[in-house]
């Protein structure tokens, strides 16, 4: 598939074209060359630790199959176009992070911009500043005893020996 059948395939799964989506598409096409020949990967092997919780997150779950369903995507948000990278395969890991101020530009122009420049002129390459993220948890579920919904355990608080939702037990 070419870099422009990727791209159409991440505006049809984010909805629309947008300079935040295309600086996600460049920092997911780099982090792919940067872990390309690293091993077959399975589900949760590549984590994204994205500082947003912008557009670009969307191109990562297209190009990388980083998720938040599978919590191979985790949101730290600190307002950056940041995105640390883990592989679990090989150990490597690597932070990509914005560097370019285009706010003069039209919107066009900005897309246009990003999609036409090399991922290693538009994104700094750091070391990671967080460790490598544990695998995704799975809790059991236990049955709110005032509201009745059912609710990750680890969620739940306990007063009485009774069980509330974060909803009902807010002042537990």
């Amino acid at each position: 598939m070419t870099e422009n059948d990727l791209w159409k395939q991440t505006v049809r799964f984010h909805g629309h074209e947008c300079p935040g989506l295309a600086i996600g598409f460049k920092a997911a096409m780099l982090a792919g060359e940067l872990l390309s020949g690293s091993g077959d990967r399975g589900d949760e092997d590549i984590v994204c630790l994205a500082e947003t919780d912008a557009c670009g997150i969307d191109a990562f779950q297209v190009i990388l199959k980083t998720t938040v369903g599978s919590g191979s995507m985790r949101i730290k948000y600190k307002g950056k176009n940041a995105f640390s990278v883990y592989d679990r395969v090989s150990g490597a890991s690597f932070r990509l992070v914005w560097k370019n101020d285009i706010k003069a530009l039209s919107r066009a122009d900005k897309i246009r911009l990003i999609l036409e420049s090399g991922g290693r002129e538009l994104f700094d390459i750091k070391e990671t500043a967080e460790p490598f993220p544990d695998r995704a948890s799975v809790y059991p579920s236990a049955v709110c005893s005032v509201c009745g919904e059912v609710t990750a355990e680890n969620a739940l608080k306990y007063s009485a020996g009774k069980a509330y939702c974060p909803d009902c037990g807010g002042g537990i």
